[in-house]
Order: C-alpha cells, then structure tokens, then sequence
C-alpha cells in the first residue's frame, strides 16, 4: 500500500508532462501549418503580379512588333495577322511539346513549397 502511495504521484506527475508535451505539439503543428500558407500565399501573389506584369509587356509588345510589321508591308491587318499567328504557332507548339513538363514543373513546386521545412 505504501509503495502505491508512492507510485501515484509520479503516474499523476507523468500524466501531466505527457498532456503538457502534446499540447505544446500540436502548437508547433499548428504553427508550421500557418507557415507554410503564408509562405504559399506571400508566393501566389508574387506569381500574380509577375504573370500580370508579363501579360502587359507581352500585350504592349505585340502593339510595337505589330507597327513594326506595319513600316515593312504597309498593311495593318496582315502586320496584326502575323502577330496573331505567331502567338498560335507558340500556343500549339506549348499545348503539343510542354503541356506535361510545365504541368510537373508546377506540382513539384507545390510539393517542394508543403513539404520543405525551412522557407527562410
């Protein structure tokens, strides 16, 4: 009787510390967990603002090549025309050649992005 006298303090004193270290687990759990979608948010708006700032160069880049084309032929619907259709000829030639590539190139990111611990 006397050594369960004993015993029971140290079973009640280790019930804590267990109840204490998981606690303080799922803390560091759910913090890794903020981490991670801030860091995937802080990089999906940089992705947007790239993608928005490139979409801009593109679209103000086929104007100049599209004028450009305009100086050499002195038609402003074929110089247009072939500026649309270099865009259709890279459109197919992604769609046929790297569709898959560019679509692993993407999820090996996410999985780099969710699984790795330092994003410092």
């Amino acid at each position: 009787m006397e050594k369960q006298n004993q015993i029971q303090p140290s079973i009640d004193n280790l019930m804590e510390n267990i109840k204490q270290y998981a606690e303080i687990q799922f803390k560091i759990y759910e913090l890794e967990a903020v981490q991670k979608s801030a860091v995937i948010g802080s990089g999906m708006v940089v992705s947007i603002i790239k993608g928005i700032s490139l979409l801009l160069f593109i679209i103000f880049g086929s104007i100049a090549a599209a004028y450009q084309i305009i100086s050499v032929t002195h038609n402003a619907a074929l110089a247009f025309a072939c500026v649309a259709a270099f865009y259709l000829l890279a459109t197919l030639v992604i769609l046929f050649l790297g569709s898959k590539s560019i679509r692993n190139k993407i999820q090996n990111n996410i999985i780099i992005n969710l699984t790795t611990k330092d994003h410092a």
